[in-house]
């Protein structure tokens, strides 16, 4: 089948990137892949023409500057696809095949998910002993870059036999986290809700134009600008949810929210913050 030469091909490509100059034989090859020295000749003669191989020593063929360039590009994806498919429990196994698949047919927005999803695995890890945290913490543990996340906000109490609030309505979800420098801000856009007012029943249309956040007992403004509300991920607390797999790092902080409906029927309210990962 096409589809398997491709991926020898591939498997080729990740021998000769190797630093260990034996490697580069075509006999190591061939024995290191469990395929005839014919078969890998003929391959390494079609890596050739596609400018990736260079045969002029053909005992020990090597890469070419466009080879390293292709080679390293599909060694990292390997790895980001290997690495998420065990995190995943799949195993070993399975997952070394599977991942030559993905690195070679995957788009690249799909690697890009993959990749984050590779993050958030090991900010997991590393906080894995620690059944409490800060957002300061977390965001340490994560590399420079945006993260896509999924929230809930809830009444600080409950109302007509609900805990979630009217404000979970109010943003666009998910929300984005974004680090730089080790330090992280957390991103909502505002979203127009639609509601009934509480005292006439007639229906309203509004949007929240100012949210503060709980800091150290306190209520501070959150950055708004366009429609997008900001606020820093120190301000919430984290903690451990589950283990391996199932593990789920929940962070939570207090918000107060008013809205443009007015404080007559909308007051400003207090709700609960929840993030998961």
């Amino acid at each position: 089948m096409r589809d398997d030469y491709e991926i020898l091909k591939l498997r080729v490509l990740m021998q000769l990137l190797k630093g260990d100059d034996e490697s580069h034989t075509v006999s190591k090859i061939s024995r290191t892949l469990d395929v005839h020295k014919q078969r890998i000749s003929r391959l390494l003669m079609d890596l050739e023409k596609e400018g990736v191989a260079d045969r002029t020593n053909q005992r020990k063929p090597c890469l070419t500057p466009e080879g390293r360039m292709k080679a390293a590009y599909y060694s990292e994806r390997i790895t980001t696809s290997l690495n998420h498919l065990l995190f995943e429990g799949v195993s070993i196994e399975k997952a070394e095949q599977d991942a030559y698949h993905w690195a070679l047919y995957n788009t690249d927005e799909t690697m890009e998910v993959i990749k984050s999803a590779a993050v958030w695995q090991n900010a997991k890890y590393q906080l894995r002993n620690k059944k409490r945290f800060s957002g300061s913490e977390l965001c340490k543990t994560l590399g420079d870059g945006v993260y896509h996340f999924n929230f809930v906000i809830y009444r600080e109490r409950i109302k007509n036999g609900s805990s979630l609030s009217m404000a979970n309505d109010g943003f666009e979800h998910p929300g984005r986290l974004v680090v730089k420098n080790g330090c992280g801000k957390i991103y909502l856009r505002i979203a127009v809700i639609e509601a009934s007012s509480p005292i006439s029943r007639t229906p309203l249309t509004g949007k929240a134009v100012s949210v503060k956040y709980m800091e150290n007992s306190d209520f501070i403004n959150a950055e708004l600008s366009n429609d997008i509300v900001s606020f820093p991920a120190a301000a919430l607390d984290f903690i451990n949810i589950g283990e391996k797999i199932s593990q789920v790092l929940h962070g939570s902080v207090y918000l107060k929210i008013k809205c443009s409906i007015g404080a007559v029927h909308m007051p400003e309210s207090t709700a609960v913050f929840n993030m998961m990962m």
